[in-house]
């Protein structure tokens, strides 16, 4: 048996019943298919603010890292800048001693010059590490507040594509 439509085409009565079906069961799927689509998006952006945050957490970590390794070079650097002072002060006196030239007057002042630059050559070291030292830490302390940014607009991107 066959339905006239009112626009002219003619359908048997169960191929229209079944189209008619299958139109009401897409129809009414859609908005579970929004849901979902907006749950995968959620979950999407939730995982890619997790993994920018674990980035940036191994790039901080990488910082701190090496600013303790700057700070353990600083230290054995200054060391020998010590043992160096020591061995220039040791063979100004042996050569002063083999010279027949006493400790007194112009070569004991030479030799103060010598260690307070020496001194101070230590000082701008040490201030220079740490100053690098320092430098490091900040960043691996930006990177940190970054990562956790980075989380946060990952959940802030989950829940604002449940509402668009």
């Amino acid at each position: 048996m066959f339905v006239a439509s009112s626009s002219g085409s003619a359908y048997g009565s169960a191929g229209g019943a079944a189209a008619g079906a299958a139109g009401f069961r897409l129809s009414s799927m859609m908005p579970l298919v929004g849901v979902v689509g907006g749950a995968l998006k959620a979950y999407g952006s939730i995982q890619e603010g997790r993994e920018q945050s674990r980035a940036l957490k191994a790039q901080a970590q990488a910082k701190l890292v090496e600013a303790e390794e700057v700070r353990k070079r600083g230290l054995w650097e200054q060391i020998r800048m010590n043992e160096d002072s020591r061995r220039l002060l040791s063979t100004q006196r042996q050569l002063y001693g083999q010279a027949g030239v006493t400790l007194e007057g112009a070569p004991m002042d030479l030799m103060r010059r010598t260690e307070e630059q020496s001194v101070l050559d230590r000082m701008m070291h040490g201030r220079n590490v740490a100053g690098e030292v320092s430098g490091l830490r900040t960043e691996a302390a930006e990177l940190k507040k970054a990562a956790r940014a980075a989380r946060r607009r990952g959940m802030i991107g989950a829940f604002s594509s449940f509402f668009s």
